[in-house]
């Protein structure tokens, strides 16, 4: 392995979010024996990311910042689940995980493919071809709303847009008469494409995929806010506003929405 560049980790040990090498005991162990050998040429340039505090993280943003003479590239990974029952199930207390720009490397659910093999070969080159990779973690949000981290790529306030839209929509369609429901969710889809170029809406992800890029919290609150009518339109056609209704009733008994805070 000494043809691998020099790598570098930037935990927040401070905080208790933990990063073990690829060479460590701690990362040897998660490693699970039936994954995909096809993903294996990344382990080098994975983490073993790690809570070592009392409190779940719901949200956690990694960046591979990799350097090669005055060239410099960013990598980025970032798990978020607030929509979950069991919110831990992102970084739970005292649990690890192997991350990776590819999810599931060093697991059992990712699937040998061809593509996965193309993928793997062409980032495992990138990174050898570089001289210096610094594997930082750049932000996290636990249980309570608690944010830390530098947070060099906005994130933290991304997140929280995430949170309120989805609670917004939520608490008004939950509130409201059933056969309004159509027309008020297609008005939030129509103010998330406005935000887009032209054609760029007809994508089914393309609220979410503009929404991760939203410089400030305002442009990314209404493009997720399309994001989840779109969502919530197509469970009302298909089911009906009854459902829907029901479904979020139920839904909004175990999401929270914590407020965040630096």
């Amino acid at each position: 392995m000494s043809d691998l560049p020099v790598i570098t980790l930037s935990p927040l040990d401070a905080d208790g979010i933990l990063l073990f090498p690829h060479a460590s005991v701690e990362f040897q162990q998660a490693l699970h024996p039936a994954r995909t050998p096809d993903a294996d040429p990344l382990l080098p340039f994975a983490v073993l990311i790690a809570n070592s505090t009392n409190r779940d993280a719901i949200a956690y943003s990694l960046r591979w910042i990799c350097t090669r003479g005055d060239k410099i590239i960013h990598h980025e990974t970032n798990v978020f689940n607030f929509r979950s029952e069991n919110p831990g199930e992102t970084l739970g207390s005292q649990r690890a995980r192997i991350a990776s720009i590819i999810q599931g490397v060093g697991g059992a659910r990712l699937a040998s493919s061809p593509m996965l093999r193309q993928q793997v070969a062409a980032l495992s080159g990138f990174y050898l071809n570089q001289e210096t990779i610094d594997i930082a973690v750049e932000a996290v949000i636990f249980a309570d709303g608690a944010a830390r981290g530098p947070d060099r790529n906005n994130w933290i306030p991304r997140w929280q847009a995430y949170m309120d839209a989805d609670r917004d929509l939520s608490t008004h369609i939950v509130g409201s008469p059933a056969g309004g429901l159509r027309g008020f969710l297609e008005e939030s889809a129509n103010q998330a494409a406005a935000l887009l170029p032209e054609g760029a809406s007809e994508r089914p992800d393309s609220f979410a995929v503009f929404a991760n890029q939203a410089p400030a919290y305002e442009h990314c609150y209404t493009l997720i806010r399309g994001h989840f009518a779109r969502l919530f339109l197509r469970t009302l056609e298909q089911e009906g506003s009854e459902a829907l209704i029901a479904r979020l009733q139920a839904a909004n008994h175990w999401r929270r929405y914590p407020e965040i805070r630096r």
